[in-house]
């Protein structure tokens, strides 16, 4: 959001932007990217916010201009796959370039891990014995190590996919790079 601000206005004192300039350019962006608009909204609310009680930083800020523009919310998603697209997805995956695709596609299907949780699971990640898969904290979202039991389908699909030399189950060079999924083509198969 930032980098945007920063192309509209480069280096204008907050200051010297008009609440019609702040109209227009978040009217732009909420067109094309209404997530980053409101991000973009509620970061500059915040900077005239501190710099309206900071007179010795910034004598010419008194008010905040963006508390005349009115919020909005955002439209809901549209682009989800719904319980039929994954039925279908899981028969196409059948069609995918490789094993290594089909069963990461079928494994993030069953699991609704994050693709990059998936994409980059390791060996040492899955115990068979257990019938558990351990994410570790460097490699989820809230940071914290994250563990999920394995159903029947999912160890048999693990146990499908050929051992190689380096640590990821999912890659096309021998283990060493972790594939990437491509998940816009095949949900148009």
């Amino acid at each position: 959001a930032w980098k945007w601000i920063d192309q509209e206005f480069g280096s204008v004192h907050p200051a010297d932007i008009t609440p019609p300039e702040w109209v227009a350019m978040l009217a732009e962006h909420r067109e094309k990217h209404p997530a980053m608009a409101k991000t973009m909204r509620a970061l500059m609310q915040g900077l005239y916010a501190w710099l309206s009680t900071q007179s010795r930083h910034a004598p010419d800020v008194t008010s905040n201009p963006l508390r005349e523009i009115p919020g909005y919310a955002l439209p809901a998603r549209y682009s989800y796959f719904k319980p039929a697209d994954l039925a279908r997805l899981y028969r196409a995956a059948e069609s995918a370039s490789d094993v290594f695709e089909t069963v990461a596609i079928r494994l993030l299907i069953l699991t609704a891990r994050r693709k990059s949780e998936i994409e980059e699971l390791r060996w040492d990640e899955i115990d068979f014995a257990e019938r558990v898969i351990t994410i570790p904290k460097e490699r989820t979202k809230t940071g914290r190590e994250d563990a999920f039991p394995m159903t029947e389908r999912m160890v048999a699909l693990l146990e499908a996919v050929p051992r190689q030399n380096g640590p990821y189950v999912f890659s096309r060079s021998g283990g060493h790079r972790a594939i990437k999924l491509n998940l816009k083509r095949t949900r148009a198969l």
